[in-house]
């Protein structure tokens, strides 16, 4: 059996689809109140939105792009602005799992505050560009 291009298209496109509902789940359940209020479709959105910058910053595996669609959520959707954490992601690691511990290990209680402090929750207007 042969699966032509629009198959295999069809069957990425099932399985991001799965994907984010498997982070939607998370962030429910393990993330509450940063997705509180939230209906399923803006989460959605945002989701979408969250793992597209994530992707920018060259995250691909799923562990990595959890965990920096984590961040956006927690911290900010524009988190990654904040110097210390800008400099954080330009860590160059072989391995995703390392770079969000890198994030971790190199970014300060005072910096993790300041990206809360700083973050403009408007940003989180550009997720309109990722569907209804």
């Amino acid at each position: 059996m042969k699966i032509d291009q629009s198959q295999m298209d069809h069957l990425q496109a099932q399985a991001e689809t799965d994907f984010q509902a498997r982070v939607a789940a998370y962030l429910r359940e393990r993330q509450a109140a940063s997705v509180a209020g939230l209906a399923d479709d803006v989460l959605l959105r945002r989701i979408r939105f969250s793992l597209a910058v994530a992707r920018a910053h060259g995250f691909s595996v799923e562990a990595g792009l959890v965990g920096f669609t984590n961040m956006m959520f927690n911290i900010g959707p524009d988190f990654w602005r904040q110097p210390a954490f800008a400099r954080a992601l330009k860590i160059e690691l072989s391995n995703e799992i390392d770079r969000i511990k890198a994030i971790h290990d190199n970014v300060t209680d005072e910096d993790w505050d300041a990206a809360v402090a700083v973050s403009d929750p408007r940003a989180w207007a550009r997720s309109d560009e990722f569907g209804r």
